[in-house]
């Protein structure tokens, strides 16, 4: 069996499949934490904050990631829709960024796991569900 080849077309069409698996994956993820695990609420300041501080810093790895793969690969595109290394980082960069804003949710559903509460996990959620959100896979 043959293996497609790389397009834009093709390559919009995937990302836009892999990001709604990992959307669906985070809601899953948010639906466990909050209905299905008997919580016991203790005092998890000092976690929820250095969960905190590394959810900031994936925030910002994101970030950086998308401007220093995504932007320099979608100029390319631009020009040349059919540039197969620049299509790979394309999709890598994407794929890359619904990872680490699904890792974010996970930051929350750790901190609601080990006790924390709704409140303390909400954040996180919000800030993984946003950065989904607003990296909708779109045409270079």
């Amino acid at each position: 069996m043959g293996q497609e080849a790389l397009t834009l077309e093709s390559s919009i069409r995937f990302l836009r499949i892999v990001y709604l698996v990992i959307l669906a994956a985070m809601i899953d993820e948010v639906l466990v934490a909050e209905k299905l695990i008997n919580h016991v609420v203790r005092d998890i300041r000092t976690f929820w904050l250095a969960m905190l501080a590394v959810g900031v810093a994936e925030i910002g790895i994101a970030i950086s990631f998308r401007n220093r793969m995504l932007g320099p690969a979608m100029d390319v595109l631009q020009s040349s829709p059919n540039n197969v290394v620049a299509l790979g980082k394309w999709r890598a960069a994407n794929i890359l960024s619904f990872v680490l804003s699904n890792a974010v949710v996970l930051f929350g559903f750790a901190v609601r796991f080990t006790g924390g509460t709704t409140m303390q996990s909400l954040p996180f959620y919000v800030a993984g569900f946003s950065m989904m959100l607003l990296w909708w896979p779109r045409r270079p």
